[in-house]
């Protein structure tokens, strides 16, 4: 029988002191990270590809509805701006003043507006979406790429984890 409880001892003895080690060890580990904290590398050019891919897909897409979309707009917003705008009903040619009937009038500012409003359309039809979605694209990875390194290189951000701890994170950003 003492040979059993000797046994028994020891195994309680055992398993208490792998549970004791492995709680130091547990305490020493969580002291250990929440002094130290974790460090996490990020890849700006990483982060930078994706969005780029992204900006050029939406830019792609939804620029040549906005161009169509202000090609809608452009004969209204040409009436109400140049409404108005031939003031006056006479033209002064060497010296001599001439009284314009109104309907010459009326025809100078449909031609005026007809002029603007071609030129317009020939700007918008101008527009290479694919370029500028691809322009828009690159633009967009530069500033995440310089805004990730301005705003998170070296930045040291504290997460709560139970209560009062929190474990420190430290962000270090490659190019």
């Amino acid at each position: 029988m003492t040979e059993k409880i000797k046994l028994h001892l020891f195994v309680v003895g055992t398993l208490f002191g792998i549970i004791i080690s492995f709680l130091f060890l547990m305490l020493g580990g969580w002291w250990w990270l929440a002094n130290r904290g974790v460090t996490v590398y990020l890849d700006s050019n990483d982060i930078a590809s994706v969005v780029e891919k992204q900006v050029i897909h939406y830019a792609s897409r939804d620029l040549p509805l906005m161009i169509d979309y202000a090609k809608a707009k452009v004969p209204g917003i040409i009436k109400s701006e140049l409404r108005g705008q031939v003031i006056t009903d006479k033209i002064e040619i060497a010296g001599f003043v001439f009284s314009v009937p109104p309907e010459l009038v009326l025809q100078v500012e449909k031609h005026l507006q007809n002029n603007v409003k071609i030129i317009v359309f020939s700007l918008l039809e101008g527009i290479d979406t694919e370029l500028l979605s691809q322009e828009i694209g690159v633009n967009a990875a530069q500033i995440v790429k310089e805004e990730i390194r301005d705003s998170l290189h070296e930045e040291k951000v504290y997460i709560p984890i139970a209560g009062t701890l929190s474990l420190p994170v430290k962000f270090y950003v490659q190019e």
